[in-house]
């Protein structure tokens, strides 16, 4: 180095020493050499950045090995190799540190087995062991961390292993009862704990309610009052719980409350046809085993804002015996009226349900109803329907009109006349109980002048019973169809078109004379094909054709009046099927 001196001016141009560089952190650091003059002055300086390496380490717990502790303490070890021969570890169980129960120790089989991470000097003790106490901790998750911290106090590594805890053994088991039955007013349970757990207690909850029950330390057994339980499923859970507080066990199981049982029924309406009017009565019973039940109207789901009465009903306190008889319901019979202003023609649902004291349902009952306008239904009865209770039919809540057989001239070939034995005791029923009345006569004329005399015998006898004209609110009708003779050889099976017109137009001519319009009956084969329509005149035509639901129209192309859809009805108050019809005026 030349152009700063001699020797004689620096005798000592080389410096050296070792720094202590334990303080530092690890990282980046700049060592700065300053020469100054005598006065202290800098005259010149120099610089290097150096890095203090982070030593390498490793850690590894070697037990516990499974995912799950059953005691209340665990044996932990493993071993630690580092760089840094005054590295120390911390244990820690979650956040809690328990490393003074763990010692460390030397092992061979680590320093002949992992290199890399320094020598047997600066990892004199690589092993380390002990056994924790757990109690303290609940059962459930946890995790075991053992840390690896330099002599700088920084953290070198970590492993961590997590465990379920689970400290004692445990059961609860029902003895009784069976929960697939349903509870009613009062839930009735005992029980068996088995467990290796000291000063533990057992508590009981429904629905998260805790309850009182009685413990021996091995039975439990409690009674519950369930009337204050809505209706349906609820949970009963158990709990094994020390005397820390902590739960070691639960046990959870479900039941279905059903307090009280019971039955519902409507006796009218009971027909699904319900013209579109103002109101229909409602009535039925209901028997439950809630003497406070009480019972609701809903349509389409809606509650029905009307007056249920209650009353007395010795036929049903007879019939059903359950539900706690007379005492339970006193008065099971329920009536009403429901608005029907306003609603729509169509399908709709008319709903009963029974409701208990807590506004549950105990039971429901369902029934469609068609509500129609434009048209009314009626029915069509002989003496072959028997004995018919018209006050039944009438409340019903679907029948309008009926026409009732007068009588018939038979097949034979004197074509007699005879009277229908229930003709006068029909007509003075059914119009005595508000249903809209008319009569027919089964033809079996043959000619212009046999049509005529069937004109007669109808007036004849109409007008020899006193009252009956006032009586018949619809019109006089012939049955015009083939004859109920076995072989098909009735007076009018086989005979021509034209003769069964013109016997049909006598009858027509005749009523016209009377003053009447009447209405002819006949089926959708002898309108189309045996019958010739244009020959008549002022008259009305009932068609028979069978399509079972008056949604389901016949395919006559023609006008008709009235249309008999079914023979297979069922009607309250009359025995074994029935024609229905439906009325267009």
């Amino acid at each position: 180095m030349k152009g700063y001196g001699d020797s004689s001016t620096n005798k000592t141009p080389g410096f050296d020493g070792t720094i202590d560089l334990s303080s530092y952190d690890y990282g980046e650091h700049k060592i700065l050499v300053e020469l100054l003059d005598e006065s202290g002055s800098v005259l010149t300086s120099d610089d290097v950045t150096i890095k203090i390496k982070k030593p390498k380490a490793k850690v590894t717990i070697d037990l516990p090995t499974t995912g799950s502790i059953n005691s209340y303490q665990t044996y932990i070890s493993g071993w630690t190799m580092s760089e840094d021969k005054n590295a120390y570890i911390k244990v820690f169980i979650d956040s809690n540190d328990v490393t003074s129960s763990v010692n460390r120790f030397y092992r061979k089989d680590v320093l002949d087995a992992i290199k890399g991470y320094g020598s047997k000097e600066s990892n004199p003790t690589p092993g380390f062991d002990g056994t924790i106490d757990l109690s303290s901790y609940t059962d459930g998750s946890h995790e075991i961390t053992v840390e690896v911290i330099s002599s700088k106090g920084i953290s070198l590594v970590k492993e961590t292993r997590k465990f379920n805890l689970k400290k004692y053994d445990a059961s609860i088991n029902f003895i009784s009862p069976s929960f697939d039955e349903i509870v009613k007013t009062n839930l009735s349970v005992q029980g068996m704990v088995e467990t290796n757990s000291p000063n533990k207690t057992i508590k009981g909850y429904i629905d998260d309610v805790e309850i009182n029950l009685n413990f021996d330390g091995t039975l439990f057994d409690f009674n519950y009052d369930t009337t204050s339980l809505k209706d349906g499923k609820h949970t009963l859970k158990m709990a094994l719980v020390l005397d820390s507080g902590e739960v070691i066990y639960t046990k959870k199981q479900q039941f279905n409350v059903k307090k009280y049982n019971g039955t519902i029924a409507l006796d009218f309406p009971q027909t699904n046809n319900i013209a579109n009017g103002s109101e229909i009565y409602i009535t039925g019973w209901e028997m439950s085993e809630d003497i406070n039940s009480k019972v609701e109207i809903y349509l389409d789901n809606k509650l029905q804002n009307i007056e249920v009465i209650r009353f007395y009903r010795e036929d049903v306190i007879n019939a059903i015996k359950d539900y706690g008889g007379s005492i339970t319901n006193p008065t099971p019979g329920y009536s009403a009226y429901l608005d029907l202003v306003n609603l729509s023609d169509g399908y709709h649902t008319l709903t009963i349900k029974t409701i208990n004291s807590l506004g549950e349902v105990i039971t429901t009952y369902d029934k469609q109803l068609y509500l129609y306008s434009g048209f009314t239904l009626g029915i069509d009865v002989s003496q072959y329907n028997g004995n018919i209770d018209w006050n039944s039919v009438k409340n019903s809540g679907g029948i309008d009109f009926a026409f009732i057989r007068l009588g018939y001239r038979g097949w034979g070939a004197p074509g007699n006349f005879a009277l229908d034995t229930k003709f006068v005791e029909n007509v003075n029923n059914a119009s005595s109980n508000g249903i809209k009345t008319g009569v027919y006569l089964f033809s079996q004329a043959i000619n212009y002048q046999e049509g005529v005399a069937e004109a007669d015998y109808m007036i004849n006898n109409i007008n020899m019973n006193p009252g009956m004209k006032d009586k018949l609110s619809l019109p006089l009708v012939l049955d015009v169809e083939d004859s109920t003779a076995e072989n098909g050889q009735g007076r009018t099976d086989n005979i021509s078109n034209e003769q069964r017109t013109d016997a049909v137009k006598g009858f027509i001519d005749r009523m016209n004379q009377y003053g009447y319009k009447p209405v002819i009956y006949a089926n959708y084969d002898y309108l189309t094909n045996k019958l010739d329509l244009s020959k008549w005149s002022n008259y009305d035509i009932w068609l028979a054709h069978w399509t079972y639901d008056f949604n389901t129209l016949s395919n006559y192309n023609g006008t008709y009046t009235f249309w008999q859809y079914s023979n297979k009805g069922n009607v309250p108050g009359i025995s074994g099927n029935v024609d229905l019809d439906l009325s267009y005026n």
